[in-house]
């Protein structure tokens, strides 16, 4: 397995396990994913044998709290911003449970730190509380977020 930048090469393998991991009113629209691929420079995948088997797609923000821009607005080049925000995290069904969660949000935390970030702010459902509180981020109870029309908790790691 390696672990290294997203790349405009990976559009097609971020739709697929974007679409295979999460309801459709919680997936980011497929040109929103076209622009992480082309423009983030933080953001990061697994692969196994030339397959993307889990990614993490993060974008700069001002401040803390997370809104649904994170979600629906296109990623530009050169964003700036004092931390960083997790727009998606996903597994492939066959490699949950490995670790590969932990690994990616290891390395996000050391890209943090080397880059000189506040920190990484995301938001989640109550079932991966506890996941993101034992990779050392900080629940913040219920945050900004309505993506779906859902419930969600914000979280924040400081560097």
């Amino acid at each position: 397995m390696q672990l290294r930048f997203v790349t405009k090469g990976d559009e097609a393998a971020l739709l697929a396990l974007e679409e295979a991991s999460f309801v459709a009113e919680e997936r980011i629209s497929p040109a929103v994913l076209a622009s992480f691929a082309s423009h983030s420079s933080t953001s990061l995948v697994v692969e196994d044998q030339g397959q993307v088997c889990a990614f993490l797609l993060t974008r700069p923000i001002v401040g803390w709290d997370l809104t649904d821009q994170v979600y629906f607005q296109e990623v530009k080049v050169d964003e700036t911003g004092s931390c960083l925000a997790v727009a998606s995290l996903a597994v492939a069904q066959a490699y949950k449970g490995q670790g590969l969660g932990s690994l990616l949000l290891a390395s996000l935390k050391d890209l943090v730190v080397n880059q000189g970030w506040e920190g990484i702010s995301l938001t989640c459902h109550e079932e991966l509380l506890s996941f993101y509180c034992m990779n050392g981020f900080e629940d913040l109870g219920i945050g900004l977020s309505q993506l779906g029309g859902s419930t969600w908790y914000q979280m924040r790691w400081k560097a």
